[in-house]
């Protein structure tokens, strides 16, 4: 087994180890803040943080569907300046898309519809582009931010 899946198995049996023992805890946390005046606010966030806690641990039996904003980039409806690794070029009418990724691995996917000057830049390039993220969204399991051009490519 390499080092990072040790690691890894190591953190998620710790997780579900701490989400076991919390949740072995709840009864005892109900027992000394039932009839209180703060009781069922307490017991109510402490139930809530476990069904969550629940939902984001994987308990290895199943395949987990990653959250859809994590390993996307900036919030949606804000520009952004971007340096991307281009992997693909794709043609769909008269609209052109880009398909690339920053330097730490988050994937994007660039609409260019109107351009002054045609758009020459091909797979395992380097650009420069500013856009607008519409959304960020799972492709086959793999998280993307899908971004609009508003400004010229420059390439590096």
């Amino acid at each position: 087994m390499r080092e990072a899946e040790k690691t890894t198995y190591g953190v998620r049996s710790l997780k579900q180890e701490l989400l076991q023992a919390c949740k072995a805890m709840l009864p005892v946390v109900c027992s000394h803040y039932f009839g209180s005046h703060e009781g069922d606010r307490v017991i109510g966030i402490a139930e809530r943080a476990i069904a969550r806690a629940e939902k984001r641990i994987p308990d290895g039996t199943g395949l987990v569907r990653p959250d859809k904003m994590s390993g996307c980039f900036g919030k949606v409806g804000k520009h952004y300046d971007f340096k991307l690794r281009i992997d693909g070029v794709h043609t769909l009418g008269r609209e052109i898309y880009l398909e690339g990724e920053d330097r730490l691995g988050r994937r994007m996917f660039i609409r260019i519809t109107d351009q002054e000057e045609p758009v020459t830049v091909e797979a395992g390039e380097s650009v420069l582009l500013r856009g607008k993220i519409l959304a960020h969204d799972l492709l086959f399991g793999v998280p993307f931010t899908f971004i609009e051009l508003t400004s010229e490519i420059t390439k590096i």
